[in-house]
């Protein structure tokens, strides 16, 4: 997950907005921009417009490991989760992204648009 916060000055964000607080970085579809401290996964899943999933059986994956509270958990810097919906596939942790990749997805310049 990318931490820094955004270098656009004309505008202050409004982080009671939860599409200020988290989003995806230059919507980039697996990686997630914070901008405050105590961003859980569930804001993001808020911010995605995602909610309806909530309603069905999930099971997530948090850095290899399946948890129950994923939802309630701070994202922290290059987690990498998983969240599945169904059945879970043999090779789920094929589709992790790694703190490589997000490294790389860093160095793109942030544009913060939403």
């Amino acid at each position: 997950m990318h931490l820094d916060p955004c270098s656009i000055e004309e505008e202050k964000p409004d982080y009671s907005i939860v599409q200020e607080r988290v989003h995806l970085h230059n919507n980039i579809g697996n990686v997630a921009h914070i901008h405050v401290k105590g961003v859980k996964y569930m804001d993001l899943v808020d911010s995605l417009g995602i909610n309806d999933i909530l309603s069905s059986d999930y099971k997530a994956i948090l850095n290899g490991t399946e948890v129950a509270d994923l939802l309630d958990t701070e994202i922290k810097a290059y987690d990498s989760a998983i969240l599945i919906i169904g059945d879970m596939p043999n090779d789920v942790l094929i589709n992790q992204v790694t703190q490589e990749k997000i490294i790389e997805s860093e160095k793109l310049v942030e544009n913060c648009g939403l």
